[in-house]
């Protein structure tokens, strides 16, 4: 095989193969499309007649299998060369038409027509099955979904320009007379496109002991690839009905919907406006997520068409045509998604590299058959259900019409074509149900904001312009930009990788995004390591529990404090005796804080103990109120405890007066002491009045009052290191009095709840 030109050789050809595509638009704009079925229309052909010569072109694909072991010989360059040559002069020969017709007929034109169709298709057959392995050569690997998608742009601007200049001489005109003009510029036009043919890469004679032989060989072996064969069944029932519909969608927004034929070419001009507003983000998102979770996204998209066709008010004016504005714009923003992803999954996941050649003809001859069925077929299906346009009959409160039948198939067909292409393999880690389901949480206006700060992140320059944008990016949650998070984490700058990690933390947690802290939390950066150790607890991904775990053993007390931390963030119940151990033998003060707040998260009774005996030797009130707060966890609820904490802050005699009296109604019920609750009623009166010195007094007899029987055994060493230590503190360690209500709360509560169980 001939050696491949460079990447850097693709690059500076990379213009030619640009132009060409914008000189051919002009040629596609001003003679295909709508143009030529308004064109057909006009000649007074009949649907079948007209899906018949619109079948032409894809059913000659069929050719392809048995034309490129020629195209090999004569070489990729001068095949495509000579056959768009071909197929552009013979365009040339539609000028003669309107004179065919006069002379003998609309039957004439039909066969006058069909011969140019025919030479066409064969042509144009001929020359695609050269320049689709050729395309291999010419665009650059590293960048081809970009590539193509800057191509896509720039044609589309030529085709909203080309089409809106057809729409404006069709609609000045009635007859046929004006259709030859726009053929005649779309024909020299042409032949400009084929000259610039001759600048490209590549492209030379493959050099073969049997050209024939071996590509038969290789074709006959792709049908014993499993994933090739499921995706062709998959395209094959979707393009069928996709192709067929949109053959007539021009003639369904004339007739039906009742635009006039000139505005209905405009509306292709909406079509290429979606398309240029979407079809770089569709490139981008096939590179970094896949073709296939792009390509059958697109697939999706056109299931919602047929609802979006019959929503469209029939007759109704301006208001009929700006619908229709609508449903192409909207068309043209997700339907380019099934060209950008199918082009890059075929290429760079289905084809062997060795042997596209083959595999290209096998995909080019089938797509190309069922493409051309599906003209065909529907174009016979309009003309057997023509009598349900003349009917007055409605379904679903919509008037019937012969195109029902068929946005019905244009329904159910995608789905199964869904269903068979689901079960071949993947060309990236990204699902396409992921991939939905991120592109449905962005939209529209997450989606924008992405891109958006990706571009400020990759424009960024200096340090606090990155860190910046990298706050953004995290701020922003959006699927579509982790790889730049992931990115920034590799970042020169210890504060940009530091952002990086904290704003990943405040995001959803994804594999990727996990597995790139996991990498920082085993790196040799020990503030990374400790702050990537907090991420990995606030994001909530259990699967990060056995590398958090490594670290309860590392040399650094920091890491072994934030893992221990995050472990418990993330419910890892089975850490717990270990974490506990490792309290009991530790001596750091604020280390063993750390290891009693996790325990705490944990609800771990059996480490109650050493909390308590932690909490009365601590001196800070920052971890006093922690390890409080531990114990309160484990004890009971952690909403419940902060509430009163809250209000205690705001308001302390008051907060604790109502609190006390509000556990006298538990204690009635549980017909405790009276005793007792005359106690609790005249401590709660104290603190009301702000009254320390009584409070203090009265506070701790009452739970040394409290009846023995009635606490069980989890409880009572509570109770009594409450009683000891508001005794030894009063009201100089409020934690131990707000830790002493709750509970008591708890406590009561559950008694009650016992005992209506009981009853």
């Amino acid at each position: 095989m001939s050696s491949l030109p460079t990447n850097a050789e693709r690059k500076k050809r990379l213009p030619w193969w640009l132009a060409a595509g914008m000189l051919d638009n002009v040629r596609i704009s001003f003679i295909f499309g709508p143009v030529l079925i308004l064109f057909l229309d006009a000649l007074k052909f009949d649907k079948g007649q007209i899906g018949f010569l619109l079948a032409l072109p894809l059913f000659f694909q069929v050719a392809s299998v048995f034309i490129v072991p020629l195209i090999e010989r004569i070489g990729y360059k001068l095949s495509c060369i000579v056959f768009f040559g071909m197929r552009t002069t013979i365009l040339g020969g539609l000028l003669f038409t309107p004179g065919i017709a006069e002379t003998y007929g609309t039957s004439g034109a039909f066969l006058w027509v069909t011969f140019i169709m025919v030479i066409f298709s064969f042509a144009i057959v001929s020359g695609l099955s050269a320049a689709g392995p050729w395309s291999h050569e010419i665009l650059p690997t590293n960048i081809r979904s970009k590539i193509i998608a800057m191509n896509t742009f720039l044609c589309s601007i030529v085709v909203l320009l080309s089409t809106w200049f057809a729409g404006f001489w069709i609609k000045r005109s009635e007859g046929i007379s004006d259709f030859m003009f726009l053929i005649g510029v779309g024909a020299a036009t042409g032949v400009l496109a084929v000259i610039c043919h001759g600048f490209f890469p590549g492209g030379k004679k493959i050099k073969r002991t049997s050209h024939g032989k071996e590509h038969f060989i290789n074709m006959l072996n792709a049908f014993r690839d499993k994933d090739f064969v499921g995706l062709l069944w998959g395209i094959a029932i979707f393009i069928f009905i996709v192709q067929g519909v949109a053959s007539f969608i021009p003639l369904y927004m004339k007739d039906i919907i009742g635009i006039d034929r000139g505005d209905v070419v405009y509306l292709t001009m909406w079509t290429t406006l979606g398309t240029i507003i979407a079809v770089y983000f569709w490139g981008w998102a096939a590179d970094r997520f896949g073709g296939k979770p792009v390509f059958v996204t697109g697939v999706m998209f056109h299931i919602l068409m047929p609802f979006l066709w019959s929503a469209i008010p029939r007759n109704a004016g301006n208001l009929s045509f700006y619908f229709a504005v609508a449903v192409s714009f909207i068309g043209g923003l997700v339907l380019v998604a099934y060209v950008i992803g199918i082009d890059r999954y075929l290429f760079l996941t289905i084809f062997p590299p060795d042997k596209k050649t083959s595999y290209h003809s096998v995909w080019f001859a089938w797509t190309g058959f069922f493409a051309g069925l599906g003209p065909l077929v529907v174009g016979l299906l309009l003309k057997l259900f023509k009598g349900f346009d003349a009917a007055d009959v409605t379904f679903l409160h919509l008037k019937t019409n012969s195109f029902m039948p068929i946005f019905a198939l244009h329904i159910a067909m995608p789905i199964l074509a869904i269903y068979i292409i689901g079960k071949i393999k993947a060309d990236s880690e990204t699902t396409t149900k992921e991939f939905v389901s991120q592109l449905v949480e962005s939209v529209p206006f997450g989606l924008f904001g992405s891109l958006s700060s990706i571009m400020r992140y990759r424009w960024a320059g200096d340090e606090q312009e990155r860190i910046e944008t990298t706050r953004d990016l995290g701020r922003l949650d959006s699927p579509f930009n982790a790889d730049e998070l992931i990115e920034a984490l590799k970042d020169p700058s210890f504060d940009v990788r530091y952002e990086a990690i904290v704003a990943i933390a405040s995001r959803k947690a994804s594999h990727r995004t996990v597995s790139a802290l996991i990498d920082i939390l085993n790196g040799v950066d020990i503030e990374l390591s400790a702050t990537a150790s907090w991420a990995l607890g606030q994001m909530g991904d259990k699967s990060a529990i056995p590398a958090l775990r490594n670290q309860l053993d590392a040399p650094y007390r920091i890491l072994r404090a934030r893992s221990a931390r995050a472990l418990a963030g993330l419910g890892d119940k089975e850490i717990a005796p270990f974490i506990h151990d490792l309290l009991i033998k530790e001596t750091d003060h604020a280390l063993k804080i750390a290891y009693a707040s996790a325990l705490g998260t944990l609800k771990f009774m059996p480490a109650l103990k050493e909390i308590l005996a932690l909490l009365c030797e601590a001196k800070n009130e920052i971890f006093r109120g922690e390890l409080a707060l531990a114990v309160a966890k484990i004890i009971g609820s952690e909403r419940t405890y902060i509430k009163l904490y809250r209000n205690a802050q705001e308001d302390w005699a008051t907060t604790i007066g109502e609190s006390m009296m509000r556990l006298k109604k538990p204690m009635e019920k549980l017909n405790l002491n009276e005793d007792l609750l005359e106690l609790v009623t005249v401590c709660a009166d104290c603190f009301a009045a702000e009254k320390p010195s009584f409070s203090d007094e009265l506070l701790w007899p009452i739970f040394e009052a409290l009846p023995k029987n009635y606490i069980d055994k989890n409880f009572q060493p509570i109770f009594a290191e409450f009683s000891k230590r508001l005794e030894q503190f009063g009201t100089s360690r409020r934690e131990y009095i707000l830790l002493a209500i709750h509970t008591c709360d708890v406590w009561l509560r559950s008694n009650l709840a016992l005992r209506s169980k009981n009853n």
